[in-house]
């Protein structure tokens, strides 16, 4: 199995948000390389950068890396997801796991793996999500999960819903090529056991390093 871990070097929401310190001195993007160092061989995990420094936290650890082209600069989510369908052609016949350093919290990779394989026959995708059980309405008061009045439920009784939280998505070499995509059509939900916080502001920066330090 190949892991994909793609490092942005700027964000705009969060100035350096995968390089500043997140916990006992460590970026998001050390964070995560040491996590995935504790699941997987070093050769399997490939840093996907835009700039100098996620290429030499790849030298640091010994992953492999790859640089994305400086036309895509101006975005990386076209530009990962441009790699990502080519690259399959490096290894076909391979499970492909995309993990992303913004969410600290998901370490469950043993977890979504097991998940996957005993239900690999039924499903050409599996991305880890946070249950989502809380009362719904639109921006006019339109209630989409449950009704007002008689028929109003109660909290247990909503439906099941799902967050995506981008934290782990797993798939094959072949159905990515052929989605052209990271999810195939046949997708399986893995619920995240614990909390879930992909950081793209200073507010989720500072919740999931308070989260990340007790949970640690």
């Amino acid at each position: 199995m190949k892991i994909i871990l793609p490092i942005k070097e700027h964000s705009t929401r969060l100035n350096n948000k995968n390089f500043r310190p997140f916990h006992d001195g460590l970026s998001l993007s050390e964070i995560k390389i040491r996590q995935l160092l504790d699941f997987s061989d070093k050769e399997d995990i490939i840093v996907v950068g835009d700039g100098d420094r996620s290429k030499a936290l790849a030298e640091t650890y010994k992953t492999g890396a790859y640089l994305c082209d400086k036309n895509h600069n101006h975005d990386f989510a076209s530009a990962i997801n441009y790699w990502f369908t080519e690259a399959t052609d490096c290894f076909p016949g391979e499970d492909i796991m995309t993990t992303f350093v913004t969410s600290p919290l998901f370490d469950y990779y043993n977890e979504i793996l097991k998940a996957w394989d005993d239900d690999h026959e039924c499903s050409d995708s599996i991305f880890s999500a946070s249950p989502f059980k809380h009362f719904v309405t639109d921006k006019k008061g339109i209630p989409l999960n449950f009704q007002y009045g008689y028929y109003h439920k109660t909290s247990d009784k909503l439906p099941e819903w799902f967050v995506m939280d981008w934290s782990c998505i797993l798939t094959t070499a072949k159905v990515a090529k052929e989605a052209k995509y990271v999810i195939g059509k046949t997708p399986k939900v893995f619920s995240q056991p614990g909390p879930s916080i992909n950081i793209d502001t200073k507010e989720d920066f500072e919740l999931a390093q308070w989260y990340y330090q007790n949970k640690q």
